[in-house]
């Protein structure tokens, strides 16, 4: 399923809260609000439930799936007179509340708290067991302070990640220094704590096509320096794509998967960033505009021949634009952006060089 389409579900279907996909497109129109505004602030709280893997692992996944699903029935009822603007079911085990209005008054670390008290104050009793659940809250405000909007959402998952990373590095020091018999603690907190690892670098890469998401890219810049060529990629077709009846999204996602592998055959030192539901912004280092130009050009003519469903072949449109360093890489971004859209406006299939 294509994250971009206007299709996707609004709703998790075991929970019946919001999806991630409806909460960030909620978040991108509070943080225009409150930017138009200039006084408005906005706040993000994010709830993970420790302990889900064992209970998983002991008691059988329905279990787990029925402690999930009254997790996000306590966290509605902790609301229900002053609902917030979404709650949503943001990953296996996270839940995310967004609250549009945040005052002096009631501060997000007593969201956060009421949130813990409320959800997890009392065991969840499922055939006569009960599990005491403990969650940990990871908060942040809104506006953020970077000039154009963000999504604040990964900037707390992120900060969780890492808060978790650490929590679990001190009480592994703490086991380690104990008595032998404190061995079996200790291997299942070096299980948990390669789990989180594992879970902090898959939020820099878009599960589908492997390459980085926009987090990853944030965190790969600081290593680039110097001028650069950057390109936006723009995949043609990708509804017509997701439309066809015998492939139920599997075309559309296979056409995504492919250009991104395309993309990355450009040069060694690319970067390829799944940007969009159907953008890809490249990044090639120390690179002239005329190679990168003609890299594309002569992919173009690589999904049309490899990457055909129903009929259907696959192309896309890309803008380039020249990038001078680091203090250049936001106009350049926004010039290529520019050039694809011409591009695809201009009959699609085409390379334009953005006129800066």
């Amino acid at each position: 399923m294509s994250v971009g389409d206007e299709s996707v579900s609004r709703s998790d279907r075991q929970t019946g809260l919001a999806t991630i996909c409806e909460f960030m497109r909620l978040e991108r129109e509070v943080d225009a609000r409150c930017r138009s505004r200039g006084a408005d602030e906005y706040g993000i709280v994010l709830i993970d439930i420790e302990g889900l893997r064992g209970i998983n692992a002991t008691h059988g996944f329905d279990v787990g799936d029925r402690v999930l699903v009254q997790t996000a029935q306590r966290l509605r009822e902790a609301f229900v007179e002053n609902p917030p603007r979404c709650m949503a079911r943001v990953g296996g085990d996270e839940f995310a509340v967004l609250f549009e209005r945040i005052d002096a008054e009631t501060p997000l670390s007593q969201l956060a708290r009421k949130i813990r008290l409320d959800v997890a104050g009392h065991p969840i009793v499922i055939a006569d067991t009960r599990f005491r659940i403990h969650l940990r809250t990871t908060f942040r405000r809104g506006p953020s302070r970077k000039p154009e909007a963000s999504d604040l959402l990964w900037e707390v998952q992120w900060a969780d990640r890492i808060e978790a990373t650490r929590e679990l590095h001190q009480r592994l020091e703490l086991l380690e220094l104990r008595d032998g018999q404190l061995a079996g603690q200790a291997g299942d907190l070096r299980d948990r704590l390669a789990a989180a690892l594992q879970r902090a670098m898959l939020a820099l890469y878009d599960p589908l096509t492997g390459v980085r998401n926009r987090r990853g890219l944030a965190d790969v810049m600081t290593s680039i320096s110097g001028p650069r060529v950057v390109a936006f990629v723009d995949v043609d077709n990708l509804r017509d794509l997701n439309g066809l009846e015998d492939q139920n999204w599997y075309a559309g996602d296979q056409a995504l998967i492919g250009v991104a592998g395309l993309l990355q055959t450009i040069s060694e030192g690319a970067i390829v960033v799944r940007w969009g539901g159907d953008e890809f912004l490249v990044i090639v280092p120390d690179a002239a505009v005329a190679e990168v130009v003609d890299a594309l050009e002569a992919l173009l003519q690589r999904p049309r021949a490899e990457l055909r469903f129903g009929g259907v072949e696959v192309t896309f449109s890309a803008g380039v634009a020249a990038c001078r360093g680091s203090d250049n890489e936001e106009a350049a971004e926004a010039a290529a952006r520019k050039a694809a859209r011409e591009a695809k406006s201009s009959g699609r299939a085409c390379v334009i060089v953005a006129d800066r």
